[in-house]
């Protein structure tokens, strides 16, 4: 993915790095898009925890492309993953371990 589109301005530098430090942590950091990089690492880490806790894919395959792409889940807004039925307070409180 081409990370370098006019909304990647809007996030900073500071969440970009720590954003892909995340990614690298759990071998996916070649799947990353601005999308997720928007989110607080924190928030990213533990959605990402929530995920695995759930047996959910972290990397799935696009439907039109069969490339491999990051689980979209990881791309949902706050909003969004309310609106999915994904525990929001549960993510932000974190509690799960590698």
């Amino acid at each position: 993915m081409n990370l370098l589109v006019p909304t990647i301005f809007r996030i900073s530098v500071k969440n970009i790095e720590s954003g892909i430090e995340v990614l690298k942590e759990y071998g996916i950091d070649e799947y990353v898009t601005n999308s997720c990089l928007r989110k607080k690492p924190e928030f990213l880490r533990n959605l990402i925890e929530y995920l695995i806790k759930n047996n959910i894919d972290l990397v799935t395959k696009h439907k039109k492309t069969s490339e491999y792409i990051l689980n979209p889940i990881l791309n949902y807004s706050k909003t969004k993953l309310k609106e999915k039925g994904i525990d929001i307070e549960l993510i932000k409180r974190g509690g799960f371990s590698k």
